[in-house]
This record gives C-alpha cells, sequence and structure tokens, in this order.
C-alpha cells in the first residue's frame, strides 16, 4: 500500500468556541475584524511584550492580542470588563466555578494564533 506524506498540515481557519462563537486563528484577521467592528483599541501596558487590547463595545470585554515572543507565540488572551474580577470566556461569560486551577483557566482564555 502507497503511504501518503504531508509536508505541511495547514491548521484550521477558526477554532469554534462551545458557545458558538468562532475565533480566527489567524492574529491579522482577528485583529482586522476587531477594527472593521469599530472595537476601541490601545497598546498593551501589563507586560513588556508588544500587543494591543480591543474593546467589545457591547459588553465592555476585553480582548488582548499579543504579537509573540521567544518565550510565546501570538495568542489572544480574554479578560473581564473590570480590573481585579475573574476572567471571562470568549462570549463574556464568567468561567464556571467548578473550574479549578490556574492552567486550566489559562485554556479557556488563552488562544495561540498564526501571524497570518
Amino acid at each position: 500500500m502507497p503511504s501518503v506524506s504531508s509536508t505541511s498540515i495547514r491548521r484550521a481557519d477558526f477554532e469554534v468556541f462551545p458557545s458558538g462563537i468562532a475565533i480566527p486563528t489567524s492574529k491579522a484577521r482577528l485583529e482586522r475584524g476587531f477594527q472593521e467592528a469599530g472595537f476601541v483599541s490601545y497598546p498593551n501596558r501589563r507586560t513588556v511584550e508588544v500587543g494591543c487590547n480591543y474593546v467589545d463595545p457591547q459588553n465592555g470585554n476585553i480582548y488582548r492580542i499579543m504579537a509573540g515572543s521567544a518565550q510565546h507565540r501570538p495568542r489572544l488572551i480574554t479578560h473581564s470588563p473590570r480590573p481585579g474580577n475573574p476572567p471571562r470566556l470568549p462570549d463574556g461569560t464568567a468561567i464556571p466555578g467548578n473550574v479549578l486551577g490556574q492552567h486550566t483557566v489559562r485554556d479557556l482564555t488563552h488562544f495561540y494564533l498564526e501571524p497570518l
């Protein structure tokens, strides 16, 4: 039987969150979508890594897109609209109380992106 090999495996264009929210896997496409939707933006000031925060005009949630660095890949990070509040899921809902652990919460609020 002949073997099948692929020199590159292409990642899906979107990842769909359980609530139905579709997140583009392309950093450029995600940023363009936020800009075209009229989200207010401002530079990331939480870390030294280059990034931009986009504010959802409907619910105030903050979506931070990080450019990536030697330590981290480009990614989307979701935040609560008010500092000090627990992080939010991409659809704006609170993380369920039965979700425990820093790494589990990180898995629900950090989405790795491709540069283009």
